[in-house]
Formats: C-alpha cells, sequence, structure tokens
C-alpha cells in the first residue's frame, strides 16, 4: 500500500484543525443526542476525503462530555478500516476518532476488517479502538470480524497516518472538546488513504452532556508592552477546568514576570480555574548584547542570548583559544579577570581581548641551575622573562644556546615566540706546576684555575749549567714550550739536568762529526758521534774518554767528555782470477787497514778446477787466510777438468790411478783391467782399444771406457813325436783364436 500521499495531507489537517487543550473531566448532565445520515463513499485513496459539517443550535453552553456515533460500511471488496483517517473538529477543539487502526511496527498496513458501528467515548471498557483485533481476538487466530460495533475509546493519536503505531501517545481525545460550548458547527473529517478496497460513510452523530459547574471570567493586564493569551479562548471557563496563559512580548520588549493571577518568570502558565482570574504580565524593554573579540579566543553568556530584559543580571566569561590567553575586556566594560556578572540596564558592546602565550623551556649542560624571573612556564607575547645561570662548584657558566646567544648574564628575554633555552657550564681545572733545581717554568694565560678544554702554554727556562730535560706528572716529553688542554686538574714538574762538555777530534786521514750538534748537552743525554774516513784512509779505533772502534758510537752525557778518531793508511788488494772460476774476499773490499786478515776463496765454473795461487801468493789450500800487511795483488788460477767414465763387464773389475772421475786437462790416468776367477781380460772398447793392461789414458777430453770379459777355456795340445807345438796350451778367454805352430 501507498503511504506517501498521507504527508502532505497531514500537514493540512494540522495547519487547518489543531488546536492545544489540556484535558479535563467535568460533572455532565442533560444529555443532547445528534445524528446525522450521509451516505458517501469516501473517495479511495484520496486525502481530501468527505468533510461532514454539521451545526448545532444548543441549550448547553458548557460542555462537560462528548460521545460520537460512527457507522462505515465496506465497498469495493468489503473496505479496509485500516486505511482510515476519521477526525472531529468544534469550536477550537480537534479530536482523532480513527488513526489506521491496527497499524505497528510489525502490521504496518493496519487491521484489514471492513465495517464498523461503533460508539466512542473516553472512558469506554472496551478500550483503545486502534488495538480492538487484541480485544477482540486475543489469541490471534486471525478470525474475520465483518463489523466492528460496540462502545470504545477513540484512537487519539495526533500523529502523520502514514507513520501511526499502537505506542504512539493519545493526546487528541474527545475530551478536546470539554468545556466548549455546544453550539456551532461540528465537522467531521473521512480520509481513505489508500487505494483498493473502498468505504461508505453511511452516518455519524453526537451524544453532548452539559456541565453543570459554576463557570467563571479570566481577565488579562500587562506593564510595558506586550499580551496575555488564553486557551482556550473563551469568554468563562467552568469550575475545576484547566487553562493555559501565555504571555506574549511586543516588538523590543521581553517578558519579564507574572504580577498577579499566575507566578514565576514562565511566560507559560497552566491554571486551574476554581473563581475568576485576573491575570497581569510585567515587559521589559530588552537590551542588546554585541559581543567581539581581538585575538584567538571565545564568550559564552549565561543565561544564552543576545538580548537581555533591562535589569537582569548576566555572566559573562572570556574563552581564550589554543595557545592564548585573555588579557582584559574592553568596550562598555573594562575588567581583568575573564568571567565579569553584569547588570544589564543599556545595550551593551563587550570585546574580550586574547594574546598569543609562549612556552619557555629551560635547560641545563654541565653544572648549574637556570632560573626565569617572574617563574613562569607560559608567558603572553611581549613580556620580559629574565634569566639568572648559577654555576655549581667545579664549574663556570660558557654561555646561552637554543633560543638565546651570548654571556650575558642575567639576561632579559623577548617573548615573541616559544623559546627553548639552555645554559652552558663548562668544567673549570687546577694547574700546578714546578720545576726542579735548574731553572724555572713559567704559563700564559696566568692563574691557576682554568675553563676545561681551555689552553695552557708552559715554558721550561733554564738557569746557567743546567738545561731543561723534559716534564713529568701531568705532562710528559721535552717539547719546550708545550701547550696543554685542561681537561683535568694537572700537576706538572720542569726537570732540570746540568750541562757537560764534548771535545771530539780527528787524526790523520779523517774526520769525526756528532748528532745533536754542539758542545754543551743535559746530563744523561745521547750523542752519536761517527768517523768518517778519508780517500786511503779507514777508521782505526777511538782514543780518550772512550776507546774501541764501534762506528758510530753513541755517547751517554754523564761527565764532560774528550775523544779522538784515528785513521790509517788502506792497504789496496788487487784480487785476479783465471777462465774458469772467480775469487772472493772476506771481508769485502779493495781496500784494507793494514793488519786486516782477508779470507781468500777460490771457486772453480762447472768443467775446471782450481790450480793454485799465483802473484803475492803460492800454493794451492782454498780458502787461505792473507794478513794486509802491504798492498797484494794475487790471482786465482784455474785448469780444465775432463770426465772419465770406467766400466766393466761381467767378470771382472778396472782401476784406476790416480783415482776419480774428474781430471785436468793432460793428466794421465792408468787403467788396469783386473779379471775375476775363471774370467779372462779380453780387451777395452769405447774411448780406448787394445789390450794393453794396464793402459795409459791421456785426458784431453772426455772419456768413457769399458773393460770386456769372457770366461776362460783350457787348451791341452800335445804333440806326438820328436817336435813341440807353440803353445803348448793354456787357458783362454772364451772366442780367443790361437796359432798353433809345430
Amino acid at each position: 500500500m501507498n503511504y506517501h500521499n498521507c504527508i502532505g495531507w497531514v500537514t493540512s489537517v494540522l495547519i487547518a484543525f489543531a488546536f492545544g487543550m489540556s484535558p479535563f473531566r467535568a460533572l455532565a448532565q442533560l444529555p443532547e443526542t445528534h445524528m446525522f445520515t450521509v451516505g458517501q463513499n469516501v473517495p479511495d485513496g484520496n486525502p481530501n476525503g468527505i468533510v461532514d459539517s454539521q451545526t448545532i443550535t444548543s441549550s448547553i453552553s458548557t460542555l462537560a462530555d462528548v460521545d460520537v456515533f460512527l457507522t462505515l460500511s465496506g465497498q469495493s471488496g468489503g473496505g479496509f478500516l485500516g486505511d482510515l483517517y476519521v477526525a472531529l473538529q468544534h469550536s477550537g477543539g480537534y479530536s482523532v476518532v480513527l488513526n489506521r487502526v491496527g497499524r505497528s511496527l510489525t502490521s504496518k498496513a493496519g487491521s484489514s476488517d471492513g465495517s464498523l458501528d461503533a460508539v466512542f467515548n473516553d472512558t469506554a471498557t472496551l478500550g483503545d479502538i486502534h488495538q480492538y483485533r487484541a480485544v477482540l481476538d486475543p489469541l490471534k487466530l486471525g478470525l474475520a470480524v465483518p463489523n466492528v460495533t460496540g462502545s470504545w475509546q477513540p484512537d487519539g493519536r495526533y500523529t502523520d497516518p502514514s507513520l501511526a503505531l499502537a505506542t504512539d501517545p493519545r493526546s487528541r481525545m474527545l475530551s478536546q472538546m470539554v468545556g466548549r460550548p455546544a453550539s456551532g458547527v461540528w465537522t467531521l473529517l473521512v480520509v481513505d488513504l489508500n487505494s483498493g478496497r473502498s468505504t461508505r460513510l453511511e452516518r455519524w452523530g453526537l451524544r453532548l452532556t452539559a456541565s453543570t459547574t459554576t463557570a467563571f471570567p479570566v481577565t488579562t493586564s500587562v506593564v510595558g508592552q506586550g499580551k496575555i493569551s488564553v486557551t482556550p479562548a473563551l469568554s468563562s471557563y467552568p469550575s475545576g477546568s484547566t487553562i493555559q496563559a501565555t504571555a506574549v512580548a511586543g516588538a523590543g520588549y521581553g517578558f519579564d514576570r507574572w504580577t498577579s493571577g499566575a507566578s514565576g518568570v514562565n511566560p507559560t502558565a497552566n491554571l486551574l480555574v476554581t473563581a475568576p482570574i485576573a491575570l497581569s504580565a510585567s515587559f521589559k524593554p530588552l537590551r542588546s548584547l554585541i559581543l567581539q573579540t581581538n585575538g584567538v579566543g571565545g564568550i559564552s553568556v549565561s543565561p544564552s542570548g543576545n538580548n537581555f530584559l533591562d535589569g537582569s543580571t548576566i555572566s559573562v566569561q572570556a574563552l581564550p583559544g589554543l595557545g592564548q590567553a585573555f588579557t582584559g575586556w574592553t568596550g562598555d566594560r573594562i575588567a581583568a579577570t575573564p568571567l565579569i556578572s553584569i547588570t544589564v540596564a543599556s545595550n551593551l558592546t563587550l570585546r574580550a581581548n586574547f594574546s598569543p602565550v609562549y612556552s619557555l623551556s629551560l635547560a641545563t649542560s654541565g653544572g648549574g641551575t637556570v632560573v626565569s624571573a617572574p617563574s613562569s612556564a607560559t608567558w603572553l607575547s611581549g613580556s620580559i622573562a629574565t634569566l639568572s645561570a648559577t654555576p655549581a662548584a667545579g664549574f663556570r657558566f660558557s654561555g646561552w644556546s637554543g633560543a638565546l646567544t651570548g654571556t650575558q648574564n642575567p639576561v632579559a628575554v623577548l617573548m615573541s615566540a616559544n623559546k627553548a633555552i639552555k645554559a652552558n657550564f663548562v668544567p673549570v681545572y687546577q694547574l700546578t706546576a714546578s720545576a726542579t733545581a735548574g731553572g724555572a717554568v713559567t704559563w700564559s694565560p696566568a692563574g691557576t684555575v682554568f675553563t676545561g678544554g681551555s689552553s695552557v702554554t708552559l715554558t721550561a727556562t733554564p738557569i746557567a749549567g743546567y738545561a731543561f730535560k723534559g716534564w713529568s706528572g701531568s705532562l710528559t716529553g721535552a717539547q719546550n714550550p708545550v701547550t696543554v688542554a685542561m681537561t683535568s686538574n694537572k700537576l706538572i714538574t720542569a726537570t732540570f739536568v746540568p750541562i757537560y762538555l764534548l771535545s771530539a777530534s780527528a787524526g790523520t786521514g779523517g774526520s769525526v762529526a756528532w748528532s745533536p750538534g754542539g758542545t754543551s748537552f743535559a746530563s744523561g743525554s745521547v750523542v752519536t758521534v761517527t768517523a768518517s774516513a778519508s780517500a786511503g784512509y779507514a777508521f782505526s779505533g777511538w782514543t780518550g774518554s772512550v776507546t774501541g772502534t764501534q762506528n758510530p758510537l753513541p755517547i751517554t752525557m754523564a761527565g764532560n767528555k774528550s775523544l779522538v778518531a784515528n785513521f790509517a793508511r788502506f792497504s789496496p788488494l788487487t784480487l785476479l782470477s783465471t777462465a774458469g772460476g772467480s775469487a772472493v774476499s772476506t771481508p769485502s773490499g779493495t781496500n784494507f787497514v793494514p793488519g786486516t786478515v782477508v779470507t781468500l776463496t777460490a771457486k772453480p765454473t762447472v768443467g775446471y778446477t782450481f790450480a793454485g795461487w799465483s802473484g803475492d801468493l803460492a800454493g794451492t789450500q782454498n780458502p787461505v787466510a792473507v794478513a794486509m800487511t802491504a798492498a797484494k795483488t794475487i790471482t786465482a788460477n784455474f785448469s780444465r777438468t775432463y770426465q772419465l767414465a770406467v766400466s766393466a763387464q761381467a767378470g771382472g773389475s778396472v782401476a784406476s790411478l790416480p783415482t776419480g772421475t774428474s781430471f785436468a786437462a793432460g793428466a794421465v790416468v792408468s787403467l788396469t783391467a783386473k779379471p775375476s776367477a775363471g774370467y779372462g781380460f779380453t780387451g777395452w772398447s769405447g774411448s780406448v782399444a787394445g789390450l794393453a793392461n794396464p793402459a795409459s789414458i791421456s785426458m784431453t777430453a772426455d772419456r768413457t771406457i769399458v773393460a770386456n770379459f769372457k770366461p776362460l777355456r783350457t787348451v791341452s795340445v800335445t804333440a806326438y813325436g820328436l817336435g813341440q807345438v807353440i803353445p803348448s796350451g793354456g787357458s783362454y778367454p772364451d772366442g780367443t783364436v790361437l796359432t798353433l805352430q809345430a
């Protein structure tokens, strides 16, 4: 079913028929019954419906009770009560008889029964017509109700029919007519909201009951500009009835209070009529309040509003924005506190002034403290903070960092932004410097206490006859002057020692020098003296305070020193060699100090042999020691050598004289073949041939010689008769050819 057309209709109904009134019950008597036959079909799905107005002339001046008779019949399929909206209007009163009966969250179409022939009264015992099916079908069996009859309470739900629910308040009952005159126009509105099953309005009627209660007048008066309206608007009101009085201020005025007939400052008063009422209301001029801000912030007013009654008291509070502070009120009030109370006597303009608030964060580095005056964590823009840095024991203030630089202390800071400032402190250290006998120590800058990390230059100054040796304690080394970084307490001693003289000279044939140079040296210092021989000379040794031949010579200056470097003329050595080898000397060189013993070694090359010395040395000793007592020329002689390889076949051996395998060129070697038992020598082969044994070999080239042997065979020769055979027999190597001669 379509409910959208209901919304516009409900709006028009509310404008045309709705007037509010608080219900009351009064004693009623002498009822009058008025019945009206209509016999018209209600337009199906038309929000305009049927509007049936009837004029009644009655002797009842004031109504105490109203009953409504209503007969509806189903048409075109049986009607549909859940589609209907029925309302009664009279003399400013408005009552809802039916409003989509049965509609709920679970049944939004409403009850589907089609006909109704019932009486409606606010106190009917059958209960609320909206929920009639819960009464007639309590077990929810879905029983059909062809015609709803009986006495029921009206729906009373003054709600948009498209939204009406059983849980809605019932504010428009028939009691809306109580206290009103019976005479006048009574109008019944019947609307079928949804198309599909139509309904016919057969008849309707009223039973009007008069009130016998005494009626009292209500009069009104005002002070100032305004008026009082009374609802309902009647000439008199039954005793026990309730009226609503509303004070309505005129232009430029506001309601102040009730001065009679009602009390308090609420412009709406609900009153019980028990006697004549004279209502009086006081109205006062309205005064405007204009609020302004300078800076970032807001203003709250209690009570809230922009217009206030003359003479009223209001509280106004300044509310600073984030990062802001309230600095005072200007305009029609001058005040320093953010919350002020004002008795309104004229139009007012108030300005709340705000200023940025900045933070000041203070920190320290090292040993010390920092404070601000005045002491605060937040500061108004443009204010001045005075900072003071106080060093702890053993520290010194070295300056500011962060949002502030320099060393001024105390210092004034203009707060124009958030600031983080650090006071820096550095350690201070003690310098104690002294000197041993023989000198003094001074330093720059002067003083005994210095900032950590600062530099101090110390200078050691010896007296005559002394020299500065070095530093000890917190400083080592001999640098003078020396710069010290003051990173801790320093205890430093300058040590001085006596000065000794060094005298060094050279004999004929050379010179002498020393390092470091000079003739005066501190005790314990080391001087290196070096003797340098001239051409044709050699250093032969030291005499004087030092002896020996060490060169260079380190000398520890433990006293005055005098020494001489001595030199001797060289004895030259010329060492030669023939082809086939070389000769070396130990020590090497060509010039030697007289008396030096030199070892000579002859070294033949492959294929040669050492043959002996000649010149200023004879013999074949190798190596050989030579004393250099004079200039000498010596030659190492070498001769060619050849290899002799001798072997023997099975059955014998070979002996050589002299023995060996390597022989000088031209040497003669005698080879003897020695057959074993049962064998005989059969001759030489290789570099030598023949049967000569022994055989003489001249070594004029490399030789390879083999001695050959074969087994011996016995030959016996017998001669018969007179004569002989030569040879007569004997033992001969196998293969020997014998020539016999008879």
